[in-house]
């Protein structure tokens, strides 16, 4: 833009981000109030920067479905989308599946205690959230069932 050159700058808050869904269950509101409050204090910091955006929207908006939705099909009908059976994290007490995020417990390659499900902060291992020793879920402290 500053050099004269057509841009299209396309940005959203992502409702479903392990920090903000976390954080909204702290304060007791949902994730998409905790984004509407923010949104434009996002938008603020980013014009700071000399950023602005021709499309900002969030996670639910009509937009980003559409996008999706239209990046999914293409995929879809491309051969890209494979349908298979996986095993994960549950957490029987909030009735969830657990990301990597949701769930800490020992690392499965050094023993280091309290690590996220997907890497480990002490020796730098990279896993799945299955693999971690004694899981523990982050939202509930429950301990998480595969499924």
């Amino acid at each position: 833009r500053m050099r004269g050159h057509e841009v299209n700058f396309i940005c959203a808050d992502d409702a479903h981000g392990t920090p903000i869904m976390l954080k909204a269950q702290q304060l007791g509101i949902t994730p998409e109030q905790m984004i509407g409050e923010m949104s434009q204090e996002h938008q603020t910091d980013f014009a700071g920067f000399n950023i602005s955006y021709d499309n900002y929207h969030s996670t639910h908006s009509e937009e980003n479905r559409q996008l999706s939705e239209l990046i999914y099909t293409r995929l879809k009908e491309n051969g890209f989308i494979k349908n298979r059976t996986i095993s994960q994290l549950y957490d029987p007490e909030k009735g969830m599946f657990l990301p990597d995020r949701f769930v800490k417990g020992t690392c499965p390659k050094c023993k280091a205690p309290d690590q996220y499900g997907d890497n480990c902060e002490v020796c730098g291992a990279t896993y799945s959230p299955t693999e971690l020793i004694e899981p523990k879920s982050v939202v509930s402290g429950a301990t998480p069932v595969m499924r």
